[in-house]
């Protein structure tokens, strides 16, 4: 190892002129993802069999209705069963989110997505229960580390009069340094130190499937104690309040009340729409802060319902701090919501500064040791003779020579060191395997070092168990006791010692911490804090102290710092919270080569190590407090930043940039690149004293660094004080071009699998103990008991989309190609990396038809295609799309043989079975029959191009495809405008003929006269954030304004301003679904209102009987108004998606 951080210090290889490559992850003593090709349930993401639910009113806390909320709940569920979908609702959400999260079978979600109310279905993820504690460090030396002893002794901070919320494992209130009396069960909850809080689940339950305890109904109840130990830790270490002299703990911020929010069982798994449940309970109790210490790893997509909850909390004024995960060890692209979130404080770790541990003797010298989780205790006394297996750094060392260990070790504690060897690329490294080898050679204990810098906290869990004492050392430690054992042999004494010594790797980030960027390309994570071995509170009754190390533990560290900062300042915003704690941050030197100059990835580190103290006194700001770049395939990247002075004196600032490693290849074993950023800005900045001042800067990667994640940082030196800093981060390259359908290892993926070993099945799906053979051509699924066709993919990206469609093949003799689209059988939005696995991705035999949703599908021959679209990728561009289709596959439900055989296909196609149908008059007989875009695109109807006739544009995210004709094909013309989550308007704003867009946000509108991006031509405000809007000339005068509807009301405004409607009247039920329109070609438009699929046509803006009405299409359709021909009249007309129209065939 010597030798290679040698080589690594100088770099020889040169990606081009300007770039370093420094090696890749596993070159570093990382032990990364191994892709094992066997078909095993190791490799699978289960399901948890349910799902979010959004629905289209606001949430609460963004200013919507909670009566509308609940109504729209109530009628979710009652359209859900009329539409023949079996649910049970699990959590009701109005707060922080507006929906449901229900038990729904996966054939129904077709169904659920049709429903009118319905704006998204997401997976309910598991989240992975916390990890127990392995030893004993100090939380004081945390706390010197980011200046929280300083905010407390120098600045007299403490938190008083903050609240804040622990979404976790409960918390142990008897416990004394969390204001309980010290004895288990004789404090009163609520105290006065744990002022709030809830169970959510109770003790027994436990989400996780591959558990034997597995089970997951939630029981709650009104008492959050902690049984498992990790939030009674965290909580510690955000607010504690004990007697440092006798050995107690005092947390970053001791003066905070806080709140107990239990989402865990005693042990194993939590689900992800508990976790929003917790939220919106914590908003309720008032807490200013709310840290969760647990996340979805590989969850990188901001949109995530987790991630949504948590950004509306912030909007709602409570900082949210949440860990980015532990998955470092398995490469980029790692983090997790609800980490990830835009607003949300996602934190990364660092290691402590020093270890307090047990110690062992080797021949009288003490070492510190972490004991092995899933072992038995170390004794603490005794004595052993030590031996080894090789010298270090080779594959005997490693214990990677054959499958056992052939040395008789019986009555020795065996030296084996940490990792891999490249000698023999199938060894089983894992913990587990060295010390069970161990064992099986008659071992008496294990002594696992490290094979770089740094402590490791093992685990040794697993089947069969292992049944000797297992410890871990240091690097140096292991190599002093490797050399005592050559020297002349050497003895293992166990004590009852406990010694402190200093951590090797302290100050950098933590081996486990996971990387960003978000999938969107943000910036994550946001900043760092001390998580590797901390010491904090635990319940009494499992020993009242003990250590864990994760970001788990440094997100209580930023969840404290932030209760001190609003103490100190009070006036600050929850949304300010994070600029000011990014720009104290300190970053840090880059953990693969210490001390060589390099700085650790911005999307790995964040802003760098927390700076609490330099956060309160600072009397300066820049925003935004983090520069996220995007791609950089168009050029160099221009922001605008704003530094206030708070301060009484002019400030001059000399600007600087840092550049930090970059990363590319493959994910899983990430390479490390540096590169200079090219970043042009000014020399200096002057603020003056009560102002502020702003500054542009361009940037771009380095130009020979090719699809990167890169970064740095802006500095802002004073004359006097402490620098600032701004942390950037962007991708190197096509985005769109990163491989998606990949191969693992030697497994040729994707693949169609079929099940052959299942312990536990969640309705089609293997949750656990799975096991699947490659299926080839003709292979038969009975759909009965998991068998069912199974599509196994390894997803090297995130991807914005996966598309599973169901298709019939033809004879081979008349074509090779799949042809007569079914269904969409599957399509799944913002999904995150695979890393060294496979998901199973399973389909029931189910497909879209007309009127209820699904039906089965008759035995045959079929087909599944998958498209997988790039992350922030353009459906329509085939560069940014990848496909693969299976083998034709049988479904034979009786296994009797009986499939109907392949028929020859006719060449000349059918009729249309989707797309747009519309009608010049009301004859219900389509006029103009096509399609255009994609089944998921928003339509919006418009003239777009003044020559008085409505086409279709179709909406992804904040980017418009408009087409001129009633016709398919490419758009005419392609612009982004607005944000991704907008509400999109169409109107003739300004009366010449051509209709434009505007966008709601709440009950402003950003109106523009154009079809092209950047700002708005006009901005007004009217009526109220959770009011229904419509559109039209309500006085023919050429030009379209607003008019609301709460209710069978309408308030209708003849102009492009605020203030009081300028006509009001009702019409029809509150129930209607509301249509605008010139129905009678009179150039002023009126409303209809929907009832299934009747019309009921009024040719005034006043109330009373219908003018006249008609029944038009299908109740499930998706109706449009338009003047399709030209004539001054609008008329109706549908589109149906195969989501709904595929009929049954065969």
């Amino acid at each position: 190892m010597a030798a290679l951080a040698l080589t690594l210090a100088a770099p020889a290889a040169v990606a081009d002129e300007g770039t370093e490559f420094l090696g890749t992850a596993s070159d570093l003593g990382v032990q990364t993802p191994s892709a094992d090709a066997e078909l095993t349930s190791e490799f699978v993401s289960s399901p948890t069999g349910a799902w979010f639910v959004e629905l289209d009113p606001t949430p609460a806390s963004k200013g919507g209705s909670t009566a509308r909320i609940e109504r729209a709940q109530r009628s979710f569920v009652a359209e859900a069963q009329s539409a023949g979908v079996e649910l049970e609702v699990r959590h009701e959400f109005s707060t922080l989110w507006s929906g449901v999260s229900a038990d729904i079978d996966d054939e129904d979600i077709d169904k659920v997505t049709d429903l009118p109310q319905v704006r998204a279905v997401y997976p309910v993820l598991p989240v992975a229960a916390p990890e127990r504690p392995v030893s004993e460090p100090e939380l004081w030396s945390a706390l010197s580390m980011t200046g929280a002893d300083i905010a407390q002794s120098e600045l007299g901070f403490d938190g008083e009069g903050i609240r804040v919320g622990i979404i976790d494992t409960g918390v142990d209130y008897d416990h004394p340094d969390l204001g309980g009396s010290g004895v288990d069960g004789e404090t009163d909850f609520p105290s006065d130190k744990v002022v709030a809080g809830y169970d959510f689940v109770g003790d027994d339950y436990n989400s996780d499937p591959e558990s034997d305890a597995y089970q997951p109904l939630p029981m709650p109840d009104a008492d959050p104690d902690d049984c498992n130990g990790h939030g009674t830790h965290v909580a510690g270490i955000v607010g504690a309040d004990g007697d440092v002299l006798n050995e107690g703990v005092r947390g970053v911020a001791p003066g905070v009340e806080l709140g107990a929010y239990r989402v865990f069982g005693c042990d194993g798994s939590t689900e992800s729409d508990i976790m929003v449940a917790a939220m919106e309970r914590a908003l309720a109790d008032g807490m200013d802060v709310v840290n969760q210490s647990i996340g979805a790893a590989f969850s990188t997509w901001p949109q995530y319902p987790t991630a949504v909850a948590s950004d509306n909390l912030v909007d709602a004024g409570v900082v949210m701090v949440a860990s980015i995960g532990n998955s470092g060890a398995s490469g980029t692209w790692s983090a997790g919501a609800p980490g990830v979130g835009e607003d949300v404080i996602g934190v990364a770790s660092f290691d402590n500064v020093s270890v307090t541990a047990s110690v062992v003797e080797i021949d009288g010298e003490e070492h510190p040791y972490f004991p092995a989780t899933g072992a038995p205790e170390p004794p603490t006394e005794g004595s052993l003779p030590l031996t080894r297996l090789g010298d270090p750094g080779t594959a005997e060392a490693r214990a990677c020579v054959g499958d056992s260990i052939e040395a008789d070790l019986d009555g020795h504690a065996v030296l084996i060191e940490r990792g891999a060897h490249e000698s023999n690329p199938d060894c089983d490294a894992s913990f587990y395997a060295k010390a069970y080898k161990a064992q099986q050679a008659g071992a008496a204990a294990v002594v696992i070092y490290n094979n770089v810098p740094g402590v490791i906290n093992p685990t040794v869990a697993g089947t069969p168990p292992i049944t000797i004492p297992v410890i871990a050392i240091s690097q140096a430690s292991g190599i002093a006791a490797d050399a005592a054992v050559v020297d002349d042999g050497a003895t293992l004494t166990w004590t009852e010692e406990i010694g402190t010594a200093p951590n090797p790797t302290a100050g950098l980030i933590s081996d486990f911490s996971s990387y960003g960027l978000a999938a969107d390309l943000t910036l994550k994570p946001d900043l760092g804090a001390p998580g590797g071995s901390i010491y904090s509170t635990y319940p009494l009754e499992e020993g009242e102290y003990a250590t864990i190390s994760g970001t788990s533990m440094s997100a209580p560290h930023v969840a404290g710092a932030a209760a001190l900062l609003l103490e100190a300042r009070p006036d600050t915003g929850a949304h300010d919270v994070r600029d000011l704690l990014l720009n104290s941050a300190d970053p840090a030197t880059w953990s693969g080569v210490p001390n060589q100059g390099y700085t650790e990835p911005v999307h790995r580190q964040g802003a760098g190590m927390l700076d609490i103290d330099d956060a309160i006194l600072s009397t300066a700001t820049v925003t935004p407090g983090k520069l996220s770049l995007g791609e950089s395939e168009q050029g160099a990247v221009t922001r605008e930043l704003t530094v206030t002075n708070d301060g009484g004196e002019d400030v001059t600032y000399e600007l600087s940039s840092t550049d930090a490693i970059a990363t590319a290849d493959d994910p899983d074993d990430p390479g490390f690149y540096d590169g200079a950023a090219s970043v042009v800005m000014p020399d200096e900045l002057t603020v003056p004293a009560g102002g502020e001042a702003s500054f542009e800067v361009a940037i771009s990667p380095a130009e020979d660094l090719e699809q990167a994640q890169y970064g740095g940082y802006l500095v802002l030196t004073p004359d006097e004080g402490e620098p600032l800093s701004v942390p950037f981060a962007g991708f190197a390259g096509d985005y769109q071009a990163q491989p998606l359908l990949e191969n693992l290892g030697d497994l040729d993926l994707p693949a169609l699998g079929q099940l052959v070993e299942c312990d536990r099945l969640i309705g089609v799906d293997c949750a656990a103990g799975g096991s699947w053979n490659l299926a080839d051509g003709g292979t038969v699924f009975t759909l009965d008991d998991g068998d069912v066709p199974t599509v196994l993919l390894h997803l090297e990206h995130p991807v914005q989309s996966l598309t599973f469609t169901i298709y019939r093949p033809v004879p081979e003799a008349a074509s090779t190609q799949a042809v007569e689209r079914q269904a969409i059988a599957r399509y799944e939005e913002y999904v995150g990396r695979d890393s060294g696995t496979f998901t199973a991705w399973t389909w029931d035999g189910s497909r879209s038809t007309s009127g209820d949703g699904r039906s089965a599908v008759p035995d045959g021959h079929y087909v599944l295609e998958v498209e997988a679209l790039s992350a922030l990728g353009d459906a329509d561009n085939p560069d940014h799309v990848q496909t693969w289709s299976t083998p034709s596959f049988v479904v034979d439900r009786d296994g009797d043989g009986e499939v109907p055989p392949l028929e020859p296909e006719q060449p000349q196609p059918g009729p249309q079975r989707y797309g747009f149908y519309l009608n010049d008059g009301w004859d219900g007989e389509p006029e103009h029959v096509f399609q255009y875009g994609r089944h998921t695109d928003e339509v919006l109807i418009g003239d777009w191009d003044g020559d008085g006739t409505d086409t279709i544009t179709v909406r992804r995210e904040n980017r418009f495809h408009v087409n001129n004709a009633p016709r398919g094909g490419d758009a005419d013309r392609v612009f982004t405008y607005g944000r991704p989550g907008d509400v999109v308007l169409v109107g003739d704003w300004d009366g010449e003929g051509t209709d434009t867009l505007a966008v709601r946000r709440g009950s402003t509108y950003h109106v523009k006269n154009s079809l092209r991006g950047g700002e708005p031509d006009h901005v007004i405000t009217y009526g109220r954030v959770d009011d229904a809007v419509m559109v039209g000339d309500w006085d023919g005068d050429g030009t379209d304004t607003f008019a609301v509807r709460r209710g069978s009301t309408y308030h209708v405004k003849n102009s492009m301003r605020g203030g009081d409607a300028d006509r009001t009247f009702t019409y029809g039920r509150e129930a209607d679904v509301t249509l605008a329109g010139d129905w009678d070609a009179n150039g002023t438009d009126t409303f209809a209102v929907r009832r299934g699929n009747a019309y009921f046509v009024k040719n005034s803006l006043a109330g009373g009987d219908a003018d006249f009405s008609v029944r038009f299409g299908r109740e499930s359709d998706e109706v449009l108004v338009g003047d399709w021909n030209g004539d001054g009249r609008d008329t109706l007309g549908v589109r149906r998606t195969p989501l709904e129209t595929a009929e049954p065939t065969g």
